[in-house]
């Protein structure tokens, strides 16, 4: 090589080596969170709170605020959607012994009011939630035996017996502040001891426990504690945010928390996490699925949190500064039936159930064919085609059908998707045309004993087999639906007439707020079919809490109050079967009894539409199965319009521009040198 073209080929390397600073620091920060502090972030929510008490709290909407507020001892890793650590740096099993675990507790993460998170807190949570027998948290009184603290960081839970999804499920739940709510709700705490009186079971309430032990417990004050909104005094977590403020119907604040703190290990990297970049979240109450999309394309909020409506998921594709996530969604629709009435659902609930206080001798029997017929003719197929434009897929079991990177997930029961399971169980195959499946579920219900006494082609009556006393059929029936859901209000008004072609009873559809559907179907169990959806875990455990005898009771999963022993036994196995094979099959189990026995009719699944704007926040988290409203996205995101990139020394801006006149000057040096040198080559 000669000495000129050594000489251009330098000026070439240096020109890009001054580059080099320029492009580096326009990614220098890491997307995971950039430092770029400032601006709020508002989020579209569909509906108000209805309850910021995180022991009653019901719904999605209470839940999307809490969630702001509390932590767990474990997070979801947004890769692998797998536990990792978070309050907790890590846990083990004591000796192999897997009824003996042992969280160790991080040390320097604060409450809100600046009191220090330590491992008494999270064992007065374990003993509060033992001792409560709360509805949500029935699986802590169930399975946690004893809970003690092994200073300085070490939590010690001894269970009863196995629990599959221990770190999963008993590691997530709220973390709550042992100063506040020891005072507060349980009666003598004394917080130098950690610890109050503890009365045995029946001596409290006057009998055993629903697994029939006598433990020794805490005295919480329920009636205080039930009837209250949120905390007292304001809610105090170790969140990333604060509690800011509420106006009822219009919106709520969250403040930064500006000592928040957190490492943790992602896909074996250490990261850390500060304060979030945004200074505050406001999640405005919109309650039309129209109104929030309009409020997205004016640029009012930067994000929606609710999935958009099919037909404004196709709308709004290629709209500009908005971009569109559609993912599978982690929960079902269903329409559910009335089975048991009463808060601890012990009264059989005529048509929809039989058994002793049913009218006539009405048998359990004939009602299943009730429920079957009626499920035979609830079109799901013409729900996900029509209302959903094929978001979604037609619901079969209370496992949702999801995809994750590509494939089906293992808990998903494969005879949906081969079709074995629609040969065995016809009244779920959605390819039988309806008339066709309408004449299967009259005759259906003619061989169970049902007439239709007046010759109109409706299915009126029920006759005794035995005594031959025929009972009428109600003259009515209410179908719930929550009014802030057109997706769910079209099927309500669809299976409404397309029930009384089956049935001469009066199907009415009953719009009407979700607080409401919530008390009648999950507090009071007193209503005749709801239609709702399931918001739920990762983990199957949650068979065993939507179906299993023991949460037909207040606050409970089960507000069918539908009882089984086979389910039982079954959904028990899904949280205690440590073998991965042996579970796998008692929860294909389940998704087979509840398609048998049909005490809800799962409607679909769907496949989420999630909206956001590109120009008014950024570094977003798509995380699968949940959208971009996510806890990641809340705390990485920031406001680009408030916060311009910072350089990363004093001087930059002088120095860049130099570079750059320099790099310039060199650039042309070098062309001028190779176009010399080619010249004279030529």
């Amino acid at each position: 090589m000669s000495r000129r073209m050594r000489i251009a080929t330098l000026l070439v390397l240096l020109t890009a080596i001054l580059a080099i600073p320029l492009t580096l620091n326009a990614y220098a920060i890491t997307p995971e969170q950039p430092v770029k502090r400032g601006g709020t972030l508002r989020v579209a929510v569909l509906d108000d709170v209805k309850s910021l008490n995180p022991i009653y709290a019901m719904s999605v909407w209470d839940w999307a605020v809490l969630g702001m507020i509390y932590e767990g001892l474990v997070t979801i890793d947004p890769d692998t959607l797998e536990p990792i650590p978070w309050i907790a740096e890590r846990w083990e099993m004591y000796g192999g012994d897997p009824t003996h675990w042992v969280w160790y507790i991080k040390s320097g993460i604060k409450w809100h009011d600046g009191e220090e998170v330590d491992a008494y807190d999270v064992a007065f949570t374990y003993y509060f939630f033992r001792s409560g027998y709360f509805g949500r948290y029935l699986s802590y009184a169930e399975y946690v035996k004893d809970v003690w603290v092994e200073p300085p960081n070490k939590v010690h839970v001894v269970l009863y017996k196995t629990y599959a999804p221990f770190v999963r499920y008993l590691g997530a739940s709220p973390l709550l502040p042992e100063h506040i709510w020891g005072p507060a709700f349980v009666e003598g705490y004394d917080l130098a001891e950690h610890d109050a009186p503890k009365y045995y079971y029946e001596g409290l309430y006057g009998e055993k426990d629903p697994w029939g032990r006598n433990p020794q417990i805490w005295k919480i004050k329920h009636d205080k504690l039930s009837g209250m909104f949120m905390p007292d005094p304001t809610m105090i977590g170790c969140g990333p945010f604060k509690w800011g403020m509420r106006v009822p119907g219009q919106y709520i604040s969250f403040e930064a928390f500006e000592d928040y703190h957190m490492t943790t290990t992602v896909n074996g990297e250490v990261r850390e996490y500060m304060r979030p970049n945004v200074d505050r979240v406001l999640f405005i109450i919109i309650t039309n699925p129209a109104a929030q999309l309009l409020a997205l394309q004016r640029g009012e909020v930067d994000m929606i949190s609710w999935p958009l409506l099919p037909s404004d998921a196709e709308a709004v594709r290629g709209y500009p500064n908005i971009k569109l996530q559609v993912t599978d969604d982690v929960g079902y629709f269903h329409l559910t039936f009335c089975m048991r009435k009463g808060p601890y659902c012990d009264r059989v609930n005529f048509p929809w159930e039989g058994g002793p206080g049913a009218p006539a001798g009405y048998t359990p029997e004939a009602a299943l064919a009730l429920r079957r017929a009626l499920c035979a003719i609830t079109d799901k197929k013409r729900i996900v085609d029509e209302f959903l434009l094929g978001y979604g897929y037609v619901g079969f079991g209370p496992v949702p059908r999801v995809e994750v990177k590509g494939k089906v997930w293992k808990w998903y029961h494969p005879g949906f998707e081969n079709g074995s399971l629609l040969e065995e169980y016809w009244w779920i195959d959605p390819n039988i045309p309806f008339e066709e499946k309408l004449s299967r579920a009259k005759q259906m219900l003619l061989d169970a004993g049902f007439k239709d006494t007046d010759g109109n082609g409706k299915i009126d009556s029920w006759e005794n087999p035995v005594t031959h006393v025929r009972v009428r059929l109600p003259p009515s029936a209410t179908v719930l639906a929550p009014s802030y859901d057109p997706i769910r209000i079209q099927a309500c008004i669809m299976v409404c007439k397309d029930y009384e072609k089956l049935l001469d009873i009066d199907f009415i559809p009953q719009i009407t707020e979700f607080h409401h559907i919530t008390i009648v179907t999950s507090v009071d169990h007193d209503y005749d079919l709801v239609i709702l959806g399931w918001s739920l875990g990762l983990d199957p455990a949650y068979l065993k809490g939507l179906f299993h005898s023991d949460e037909a009771r207040p606050y409970g999963g089960n507000m069918a109050g539908y009882k089984s022993d086979e389910y039982d036994h079954w959904s028990s196995l899904v949280v205690e079967e440590l073998d991965e094979e042996k579970r796998l099959q008692a929860v294909y189990k389940c998704q087979e009894i509840i398609v048998r026995d049909v005490p809800s009719i799962i409607l679909y699944y769907r496949r989420a539409p999630y909206a956001y704007r590109t120009d008014t926040i950024d570094n977003v988290f798509e995380m699968p199965l949940y959208g971009p409203v996510n806890s990641w996205t809340l705390l990485c995101s920031y406001k680009p319009e408030v916060v311009a990139w910072r350089p990363p020394w004093p001087f930059y801006w002088p120095a860049a521009g130099m570079a750059l006149a320099i790099s310039v000057a060199l650039t042309a040096a070098a062309i001028w040198l190779l176009r010399r040198i080619v010249m004279r080559a030529s």
